[in-house]
């Protein structure tokens, strides 16, 4: 049976891609030593380097979805915790394989859609980007991932909207007109599943649809509601409220589909109201 390991134990992503991964033998990677259990969890610490080396016995795959939540407040110190638990993460896996001279046959990767533009988080991307490529030097396949905002009948983003939509209230941050890619959680659980079965590798752009963001928060209030109220948060009010998080909100991103569309993979959910009930 086919073994594949997955970080981010518990995290959102990885129990949809676990679903799809029916039939293959899958074990995590936990940093709650309460988890481990040295069977199917197994305890890391890639702030300190540390990984229980059991985890990676065996494994053909390994699915890189750790890392903190870019949701939390950006202070220097979350800032960091962003960053180290993504790159570091990796790297620590890296450098276990080598030591002791095992291959893998693939490393699929989370990667973000500010990989195309400018400021800190897109340099996070990047580097973690680089930290994935590293794993072409062991033989495997890299396959990365650049994600939109998930969307599902659960994920952050709609616990997050949601709220405000039942009362009809569409809310744009610095226009209404720019750009706002999603993807359904269970299209990038079954990207996964693609990744491990095809012969792919490099780096794919996972956009299913890309409404404006007023487009986006009309669909989602008058499902809730049944009706939209329009509002928009100007830029400068933006980054007052949020700081330096405002980056998220603010920036658009020229997201170039080529490589997916070379591929013979295939989105499922492509409406958005349909995609809020799954």
């Amino acid at each position: 049976m086919m073994k594949v390991l997955i970080t981010g134990a518990g995290g959102h992503l990885a129990k949809w891609v676990e679903l799809e991964l029916e039939g293959y033998n899958v074990v995590y990677l936990t940093t709650r030593k309460e988890k481990a259990d040295g069977k199917r969890f197994f305890h890391w610490n890639p702030g300190n380097q540390e990984i229980d080396s059991r985890s990676l016995s065996g494994v053909h795959h390994v699915v890189h979805l750790a890392g903190k939540s870019i949701n939390s407040r950006w202070t220097d110190t979350n800032k960091r915790a962003i960053r180290e638990s993504r790159i570091r993460g990796a790297q620590l896996i890296f450098n276990t394989l080598k030591d002791s001279g095992q291959t893998i046959s693939s490393f699929i990767s989370a990667g973000g859609i500010a990989v195309y533009g400018d400021g800190w988080l897109s340099e996070v991307c990047r580097e973690w980007e680089d930290a994935a490529r590293k794993f072409n030097e062991l033989g495997a396949r890299t396959v990365v991932m650049r994600l939109p905002v998930l969307i599902d009948k659960n994920s952050a983003f709609v616990k997050t909207v949601k709220p405000a939509a039942r009362f009809g209230l569409a809310v744009s941050f610095g226009s209404k007109y720019m750009k706002f890619p999603w993807v359904h959680t269970r299209d990038v659980a079954r990207f996964v599943k693609y990744a491990i079965e095809s012969n792919t590798h490099g780096e794919f752009p996972l956009v299913a649809q890309e409404p404006t963001q007023g487009e986006l928060q009309k669909v989602m209030a008058r499902k809730w509601a049944g009706f939209h109220l329009s509002a928009t948060v100007p830029s400068y009010l933006t980054q007052l409220i949020f700081g330096a998080k405002s980056e998220i909100l603010l920036s658009e991103h020229d997201v170039n589909a080529e490589d997916l569309l070379k591929t013979e993979f295939k989105f499922l959910l492509l409406d958005l109201n349909a995609a809020l009930d799954e």
